[in-house]
């Protein structure tokens, strides 16, 4: 029966459960944190990820705003370097090296690349 209800949605209401729905509950990631915890007799080192997780679970329970202008100001910086790589890429062609600084036959501004 749910697949004729699936079926059944326009594509507009379908985006929008996709849209809707959570993929980072931090009271979810908190309660996992405590299960682990009450579990185990000795105190366990988590990976980085986890880690992290669990920090940003906190922040966004304890401080909502601060955990989203991190969060924002995260995508944005990833954002911009995604952006100046690309622009890098375009101007140096087959001279493009990634992720360092300048191009390998000069700056690309002055050298007749242009």
């Amino acid at each position: 029966m749910s697949k004729n209800l699936d079926e059944e949605k326009s594509l507009e209401e379908k985006l929008n459960d996709f849209l809707d729905t959570p993929f980072f509950d931090p009271n979810q990631v908190l309660l996992e944190q405590e299960e682990k915890i009450s579990n185990s007799s000795e105190a366990t080192n988590q990976n980085p990820i986890e880690a992290f997780k669990s920090w940003f679970a906190n922040l966004l329970v304890s401080d909502y705003e601060t955990a989203e202008m991190l969060y924002a100001g995260l995508i944005l910086a990833f954002m911009v370097w995604v952006t100046q790589e690309l622009l890098r890429m375009q101007l140096y062609g087959d001279n493009y090296v990634p992720f360092t600084r300048g191009g390998k036959y000069g700056s690309g501004f002055g050298d007749g690349l242009w």
